[in-house]
C-alpha cells in the first residue's frame, strides 16, 4: 500500500489517463457484444489465426472451430480440429453450445466432451464480429483465453512461421495481417493485454 502512495505521489510514476482507463477495464468482467449475432450466417468453419490459448492449444497448428446448429438439441455442435506440436495427425475436441442471451446470441454456455459431455458450462462470449461475418473474436468473462478467427483460409506457413502464399496474393496476406491487427487493438480495447496474444501457424504440410 506504501508503494502505491509514493508511486502516487509522483507524477513520474503517478498512473497515466490511459492507464488507469485500461485497468478499470480489465477490472470489469468481459461482456458478449450488443449486436445481434445471425446463428445462420454464423454457424460454419472457423480459421483460428491467433488466440491465448487453453492448454489443448499450447504449440498447436492448423486450428479450426467447425459450428453447426442442432435442432433437436437446441445447441450448436463444435468440433474443433487441430494439430498438436510435433504430430502430423489431426486431433478433435467436441463441445455443444447453449445460447444463453436470445435473441442477442452472443453469450454461449459450452459442454466439453470427454467421453461424455460434462456440464461445465464454460462461458463463451462473442466480444467482436464483422458486419460481413468474415471475422469474430471469442473471448471468456475473466480473460484468460482469447480467439480471432476468419472464414478465408489463412496464408500458410512453414514449421519456422514463414509465410508461404502457395499461390494467394501478397495484397490477400496483407489483408488478412490487417484483419489481425484490427481485431487485437478491439480486443485491447476490451481490456486484453495485446503481449499475451498469439499468432496460429497454419503449417502447408499438414491438411486443413
Amino acid at each position: 500500500m506504501l508503494q502505491k502512495l509514493n508511486q502516487w505521489s509522483s507524477f513520474r510514476s503517478r498512473p497515466s489517463g490511459e492507464e488507469l482507463a485500461r485497468q478499470y477495464v480489465q477490472a470489469q468482467p468481459l461482456a458478449p457484444t450488443k449486436t445481434s449475432v445471425d446463428i445462420e450466417r454464423f454457424i460454419g468453419k472457423w480459421y483460428v489465426i491467433a488466440n491465448i490459448p487453453s492448454f489443448l492449444e499450447v504449440g498447436a497448428c492448423n486450428c479450426i472451430e467447425n459450428y453447426e446448429w442442432d435442432s433437436s438439441r437446441n445447441c450448436i455442435q463444435i468440433n474443433f480440429q487441430y494439430h498438436s506440436k510435433g504430430s502430423t495427425t489431426q486431433s478433435s475436441s467436441f463441445m455443444r453450445g447453449y445460447i444463453q442471451n436470445a435473441p442477442f446470441n452472443s453469450h454461449w454456455a459450452i459442454d466439453v466432451k470427454v467421453g461424455v459431455y460434462l456440464p461445465f458450462h464454460i462461458s463463451y462470449l462473442i466480444i467482436d464480429l464483422a458486419d460481413d461475418y468474415s471475422y469474430t473474436t471469442i473471448g471468456v468473462p475473466n480473460r484468460s483465453h482469447l480467439w480471432i478467427m476468419i472464414r478465408e483460409k489463412p496464408i500458410y506457413t512453414d514449421e519456422n512461421g514463414v509465410e508461404i502464399l502457395n499461390g494467394a496474393s501478397g495484397e490477400a496476406a496483407e489483408k488478412q495481417k490487417h484483419v489481425l491487427e484490427c481485431a487485437i487493438q478491439n480486443a485491447e480495447e476490451l481490456g486484453y493485454d495485446r503481449n499475451l496474444i498469439m499468432k496460429v501457424p497454419f503449417v502447408q504440410t499438414l491438411d486443413l
